[in-house]
Order: C-alpha cells, then structure tokens, then sequence
C-alpha cells in the first residue's frame, strides 16, 4: 500500500464543512471549486490532517457498512482526483501544522456494522463557473499575515 501522505496545501486550498455534512473545497489557483459527498465528507478531515490512503481506507472499512464496493479502490480512486485537480499534496511544506491521525483514529474501533451506515464512494463534482470571479477576489493578494494585508509588491 501507498505509505505516502497527502496534505491540504492550505495556501492553495480552502474548505469549508455545512450542516448537511457536504464539504465544499475552493482550489485558489485555478478559481475552481468542489463538492465533496458519499463517503468524502468523513475521509476529508483526515487528509487536511495528512494521511495515507492505507489509513483512509482503515477508517472507512471502520466506519461504514462493507458494500460490494471495494473500499480501498474508491478510496485510491478519490486521492487521485484530489491529486488531479491540484486539491491534496504530497509536499507537507503547506501542512506544517497538521498533525497525522494517530493508529486509533485511523483504523478506529469497530462498531456493530448495523449502527453504521453503509459505505458509498466518495463522491467529488467540479464547479469551473465562478473560476473568473473567485480568481479576481482580493483576498488572493495577501501576505503572511493573510486578509486584510496584502502581498508585497
């Protein structure tokens, strides 16, 4: 299994986690941005922490009800997407204040599968139509201190 960890680059990425559990991720590069469902909304905190996916997957296989969907597959198929669309990095420069999930949480106790809910893929859909818009908003022109001081030069 991939020991490598993926981080949220989060000079470059931001997020946000609604009631209803859907998460919505901007990429601040590209001006695109992203919804996150199924089973994502519960992988994602962990990989703003840095995981791998042999943890992703542990956690999933610990927190859902197995289905015929191959747990580790979906949740390969998912970082790789994230990879794609510039959302998860493997360069922790951006992470230097997350912290790995510990072996507990990564792998968790398991719970009687009936109280859990079953597994559904991670699910991730790409908005491009506000990219001009987002990539134009001043808050992309600030320094280390962040909004509202802007960048020098």
């Amino acid at each position: 299994m991939n020991p490598t960890r993926y981080w949220i680059d989060r000079s470059k990425v931001v997020h946000d986690v609604f009631e209803d559990g859907e998460v919505a991720v901007i990429n601040l590069l590209t001006g695109r941005y992203y919804s996150l469902t199924g089973s994502a909304p519960a992988l994602w905190p962990r990989l703003v922490d840095g995981a791998t996916i042999g943890e992703l997957a542990a956690f999933a296989e610990a927190s859902f009800t197995p289905t015929a969907t191959s747990v580790l597959r979906a949740v390969e198929a998912f970082v790789a997407t994230l990879e794609l669309e510039g959302l998860v990095d493997t360069n922790d420069a951006g992470a230097s204040d997350a912290v790995a999930p510990t072996a507990s949480e990564a792998t968790g106790e398991r719970v009687a599968s009936d109280a859990l809910p079953p597994f559904t893929e991670p699910l991730i859909e790409r908005f491009d139509d506000l990219e001009e818009l987002i990539l134009l908003d001043p808050v992309h022109d600030v320094g280390d201190l962040g909004w509202p001081h802007a960048a020098a030069g």
